[in-house]
């Protein structure tokens, strides 16, 4: 990865005006530690609850509009996603509640409890379909002892579409950022 060291001290410098919003949405989600998925909201947006991708998606979630609708209650009063998306706590809500339904499918996609939260960053990244496509047309390479690396999930993905060969600098991204919200101390 390139500037790794410029990664690691930007994350250590990351905002904690977040940490309580994140604490909040995953405390329904047992399989998702609030840390990671700050670690997921900082290399998807640095915590910038205004950014927009080229592709739409929006707030420090980076959620798209047609996942946003799929994760929200419907009844919702205001159906404007631009005005809800970049509101910090219903776009960290729900981009918490879109990883543990990533989560979730991922458990029945592998067993190995250990990769099921590279599956579920993938699909999150690169979208559900993209990745169940991607590994039942693969299904994903096994070594001999029934095992898969993530390298192999990640090349059945590449094989899929070449625009998904950034997924493994965007895997240790996030869990880089995760080590490093994990060891910095919670203010009181």
């Amino acid at each position: 990865m390139k500037n790794l060291n410029g990664f690691i001290r930007e994350a250590q410098q990351a905002t904690a005006e977040y940490d309580g919003m994140f604490l909040l949405a995953c405390d329904k989600y047992p399989d998702i530690d609030w840390r990671f998925a700050k670690a997921l909201g900082f290399v998807e947006s640095r915590l910038n609850p205004t950014a927009k991708s080229p592709i739409g998606a929006t707030g420090i979630m980076q959620l798209t509009e047609p996942t946003y609708w799929d994760m929200e209650d419907t009844s919702v009063l205001s159906r404007d996603f631009e005005a809800r998306a970049v509101d910090p706590e219903t776009n960290i809500r729900v981009g918490c509640k879109y990883l543990n339904w990533c989560v979730e499918r991922a458990k029945h996609m592998t067993k190995e409890s250990h990769k099921q939260l590279d599956v579920a960053l993938c699909m999150y990244n690169a979208g559900y379909g993209n990745v169940r496509r991607a590994l039942d047309g693969m299904r994903f390479y096994e070594d001999k002892t029934g095992s898969t690396s993530r390298f192999q999930l990640i090349g059945a993905l590449w094989l899929y579409n070449s625009r998904y060969r950034a997924l493994l600098p965007y895997l240790e991204r996030v869990n880089i950022a995760y080590t490093v919200f994990k060891t910095r101390r919670v203010a009181s």
